[in-house]
């Protein structure tokens, strides 16, 4: 269709979906009014663009996988990455899409979940989130990154949980 939202749009879409939800640490309702309002805004704006961001992803699935891989650092960092179709999934889950990352011989298969209309993006069915503090308060992980709240994403090495972005650790002071 024409009228779709370019690639390069829609990407930064994705991109700016997910980012906003990662930031908003707090309750919407929590919100000062002000930024409150302009969320639901957006919001109410998101819900009305629906048709037109389905239809855009249908015909251009290389930027939900474009915006993945600047998002989730170990997409990024492998050129032979390999991706199911994406799937739109029917009621009751409207407004998900579903990715599969196919395994390595060092990793394994991940299944990514996105809310088009929303921002949420969950790998292997968990958002991402903070390294648990009982973790952030070793010695060791002190001493590399100081008092930063880590920012980490579900690993996808064979027995390990967790995995720190490539950006953070670039910034790490020893």
């Amino acid at each position: 269709m024409k009228d779709d939202l370019d690639g390069a749009s829609l990407r930064c879409f994705i991109e700016c979906s997910i980012e906003m939800q990662d930031s908003l640490d707090i309750k919407p309702a929590d919100l000062p009014p002000i930024l409150k309002n302009a969320l639901v805004r957006d919001l109410k704006m998101v819900w009305r663009m629906k048709d037109l961001l389905q239809s855009s992803l249908g015909a251009n699935q290389k930027s939900l996988l474009s915006a993945i891989g600047a998002i989730l650092p170990h997409v990024r960092s492998s050129k032979s990455t390999k991706y199911s179709q994406i799937e739109f999934l029917p009621h009751p889950d409207e407004g998900w899409i579903r990715v599969a990352i196919d395994p390595t011989s060092h990793t394994s298969q991940q299944t990514i979940h996105f809310h088009l209309l929303e921002g949420h993006l969950l790998v292997m069915g968990r958002p991402i989130s903070q390294l648990p503090s009982e973790w952030r308060t070793t010695g060791v992980l002190q001493r590399l990154f100081g008092n930063q709240n880590l920012r980490v994403f579900p690993s996808t090495l064979h027995g390990m949980t967790h995995m720190l972005p490539v950006t953070q650790i670039g910034r790490a002071h020893v």
